[in-house]
């Protein structure tokens, strides 16, 4: 006699393992950045250019620090640019949220309006470091 009760099969992309953790709401991986970086607001005609520190990139998003307060939900052209791989990168974003920092700055979450590709995301976040036989760089 056949069982009347069902397995419960659970898809793999659907299971508490691949969730994110309590609190945690990103869907992709977060990697320190290199990249040196300026903010442009695009209602701001001047296009005056606001200095900040990248903290942390994935291919969705950019967390930083701003030397100017930003509003949630403004629209954002961040230019990353690492000067080891000659790599620049203009991309385009929405502020999800801002911060104040003790020292007064502010940290800044911005999603992208386009992923970065994976390649851009290595560009931007690969350091050089020196090898014990001397002066080669090795890329990391």
């Amino acid at each position: 006699m056949a069982s009347s009760r069902r397995e419960r099969r659970i898809m793999p992309e659907f299971s508490d393992e691949n969730r994110p953790q309590a609190g945690e709401r990103r869907h992709h991986s977060r990697r320190a950045g290199t990249a040196v970086v300026h903010l442009i607001r695009e209602c701001d005609p001047g296009r005056k250019q606001i200095p900040a520190k990248l903290l942390e990139l994935s291919v969705a998003g950019i967390g930083l620090i701003s030397s100017a307060p930003i509003e949630s939900n403004e629209q954002i052209r961040v230019c990353l640019k690492n000067e080891i791989q000659r790599v620049s990168k203009e991309v385009r974003g929405t502020v999800r949220w801002t911060s104040p920092t003790t020292e007064g700055e502010f940290r800044v979450g911005i999603a992208l309006s386009v992923r970065l590709s994976p390649n851009d995301l290595i560009s931007l976040t690969r350091v050089a470091t020196m090898s014990q036989a001397g002066p080669t760089k090795i890329w990391v």
